[in-house]
């Protein structure tokens, strides 16, 4: 009867084994990749080099590296990519549209993770779109205040000087901008911190804390937290409806008659609006 047990045992540890191998396989030739915990170099070898004219639109698909916008003085777009080779980015320009796609190299095993950062510079006057989704890395853009951004990030952080609109989805990472006419940002780990928006916002978190300096808006708007502190300093001329399930609300700064209206949501955590 102890040998059976052995046996039960056994069999039963195999099977588990063998379950996972073929999990991992599975998930390997699906185009994954295991990276055991080994935090990613950056690359340092310049792999494209390529300015371009009157582009309208900017499309960045980016699966594990850094992507940087800086502004430059000579009215182009210049892409700068770093990596292994070549031919690993693809990169189309046609009808004003500039498009960018850097996949990661899959490999079996991935003992060594490399991060392939772009570096685009542009004008600051660039007033077109900008859209960026990154799988791992983080997001820097210059100023730009003409310019709308739309950015879908997995895991790393965004910011943004200044842009006319920033409509951006972080799921795992902090967000700062430091100004926007309106910005609609939804963030599930992170904080959310943000200068100056002087039109409309829409914010969310769902794990952190959001902190406004200067609501300068002129159409109703939303934070919305569901775990996490709610800060907002200055909200001059606005009719603030706040409401905390389990914290403390501390609302020195409110126009019950103004004719627009933030609204203001805390599952967990205080509210505070106002110095």
């Amino acid at each position: 009867m102890k040998n059976k047990g052995l046996l039960i045992t056994v069999i039963v540890l195999l099977s588990v084994i063998v379950v996972l191998l073929l999990g991992f396989m599975v998930y390997s030739l699906a185009g994954n990749t295991l990276s055991f915990g080994i935090v990613p170099r950056a690359a340092d070898r310049v792999i494209y080099d390529n300015s371009f004219e009157k582009v309208s639109d900017i499309d960045v698909d980016s699966d594990c590296g850094d992507v940087s916008f800086e502004e430059n003085k000579d009215g182009k777009v210049h892409v700068i990519a770093y990596g292994e080779s070549e031919r690993d980015i693809t990169v189309n320009f046609s009808d004003g549209k500039l498009t960018i796609n850097y996949p990661q190299k899959q490999r079996f095993f991935n003992w060594s993770v490399v991060k392939n950062n772009i570096v685009i510079s542009l004008p600051s006057d660039y007033e077109n779109s900008i859209k960026v989704e990154s799988d791992y890395g983080n997001v820097e853009i210059c100023a730009l205040p003409k310019a709308s951004i739309t950015a879908d990030c997995d895991y790393g952080n965004i910011a943004v000087e200044e842009v006319k609109t920033a409509d951006i989805i972080n799921n795992c990472g902090n967000v700062n901008i430091g100004k926007a006419e309106t910005a609609k940002v939804d963030v599930d780990y992170g904080r959310l911190e943000i200068g100056t928006v002087t039109h409309r916002c829409d914010l969310y978190n769902d794990c952190g804390d959001i902190l406004v300096d200067a609501l300068l808006i002129t159409e109703d708007s939303t934070i919305s937290d569901e775990y996490g502190k709610i800060t907002v300093r200055n909200a001059p001329g606005i009719c603030v409806d706040a409401k905390t399930d389990l914290g403390k609300l501390n609302i020195n700064q409110n126009d019950p008659k103004a004719d627009v209206t933030l609204t203001i949501t805390n599952d967990c955590g205080d509210i505070n609006v106002g110095k």
